[in-house]
């Protein structure tokens, strides 16, 4: 078994490491298909195996060397890195690097170990031309377009400016959005929120808006998403799903739930769980219903049935990150021992999440017979991904459930790294 106290000392961890040395941990669990493949060369193979695994060195160097000479997204991956690894022994020299390739972003980046970007004194589009445009000023179009199918932002943005990119919009911009959205899941969310938040903002992609408020919810940028007069749109269901998701998700960020609750209460129209048809209700409203059933779980109310929870997250038909990690934690308090194999699945799919770490162990019973499974996967987790700032936060937090010291130690860490 590998010294997890050595690590933690090695990764700048010097109090979680006293606790370690004086902890019993359980056996790690063993390891999966994605901690055991050989570590990709390329950027995109690279990229793909980031999902698992996060924002290991080994991986992301491939990556920051695609990316060198476009200093906006080399310089937001860079920040990702910072805010979201422990870099270890050796790696003093890199931080430097990686502080200096930031350094070039900076208006709109977050605070130390946030992982976002806030559109504020710089717009998207005004921060690319001013960091490419003298790299592309005298580009041919052909040219441009071969930096396009790289997903360059400076290309797509030359495009823009010289009136060729509206043709193209109808094949190019959904291939950005969706490039986006795999940086998120390679675990660059202060990537993908600018390439989304430019998409949306500079490009008029409503498309973009709902993973682009995915994304800030998930790593807690509250105060970046778009106004509720933005959300709102047409009007129709889908707008008011988003709207309401969005309004009840960022309640419970900054822990201002009290006005939903009280509306709740008052309201005449309560939902009969027992004899509705949950088929038709996972078809309604179904991120507002999941946040709703979240939220429920949180205050301590009554459960929405668990049965509606995985409906409504089958009922996406693709992968959401939000939407698995709520399902095992209604999982998890409503004493299933279906958790474990969901636990699997998320990390399979995503890599790791401080919240269903967490989640799946707070909600569960104290005398539920799979706690040591899940804690065994957690120091498996620590153990072959010894970079990653959630499973040790997570780690963290199951060490000393009551104290928050530990934790905190973690991201001090984080946010010491992303001191420019």
């Amino acid at each position: 078994m590998a010294d997890l106290a050595a690590y933690a000392r090695s990764r700048g961890l010097p109090r979680v490491a006293e606790v370690l040395s004086h902890t019993q941990l359980p056996t790690e669990a063993a390891a999966d298909k994605g901690l055991c493949e050989p570590i990709a060369t390329d950027a995109p193979a690279c990229l793909k195996q980031m999902i698992r695994r996060g924002v290991e060195s080994r991986l992301v160097r491939p990556v920051l060397s695609w990316l060198a000479d476009r200093p906006v997204e080399l310089g937001l991956a860079s920040w990702d890195i910072l805010a979201g690894s422990l870099l270890g022994p050796g790696e003093d020299a890199w931080m430097i690097t990686l502080r200096e390739q930031a350094k070039h972003v900076a208006a709109v980046l977050p605070e130390g170990g946030a992982q976002y970007v806030r559109i504020g004194a710089m717009a998207p589009g005004a921060l690319v031309t001013h960091l490419t445009a003298a790299r592309y000023k005298n580009s041919s179009e052909d040219d441009l377009l071969a930096a396009v199918t790289q997903r360059d932002l400076g290309a797509l943005e030359e495009l823009r400016r010289r009136g060729l990119l509206a043709p193209l919009s109808a094949k190019v911009i959904p291939a950005f959005r969706a490039f986006a959205v795999g940086l998120y899941h390679a675990h660059l969310p202060t990537l993908a929120s600018f390439y989304l938040t430019y998409l949306y903002r500079e490009l008029d992609d409503r498309a973009s808006l709902a993973p682009l408020c995915e994304v800030l919810l998930d790593v807690g940028g509250i105060d970046a998403l778009p106004s509720p007069e933005e959300l709102v749109g047409s009007g129709g269901e889908a707008d008011a799903d988003l709207t309401g998701y969005v309004g009840i998700r960022s309640a419970m960020a900054a822990s201002a739930t009290r006005a939903y609750l009280e509306l709740l209460d008052a309201s005449p129209q309560k939902v009969d769980y027992a004899h509705a048809d949950l088929d038709q209700l996972a078809r309604s409203m179904p991120r507002s219903q999941l946040a709703h059933a979240e939220l429920m779980l949180q205050e301590g109310r009554p459960l929405v049935p668990y049965a509606l929870v995985t409906k409504i997250v089958a009922a996406t038909g693709a992968p959401w990150r939000y939407g698995l990690r709520v399902e095992a934690a209604q999982a998890a308090a409503a004493k299933s021992a279906e958790v474990i194999a969901l636990v699997d699945t998320f990390v399979a799919g995503f890599g790791n999440d401080y919240n269903l770490w967490v989640q799946v162990n707070r909600d569960a019973p104290a005398d539920a017979t799979w706690l040591d499974a899940i804690f065994q996967r957690l120091v498996r987790e620590v153990t072959y991904l010894p970079h990653d700032v959630s499973v040790w936060s997570a780690l963290a937090a199951m060490l000393k459930p009551q104290d928050h010291d530990l934790v905190d130690e973690v991201n001090h860490r984080a946010e010491w790294q992303c001191r420019l």
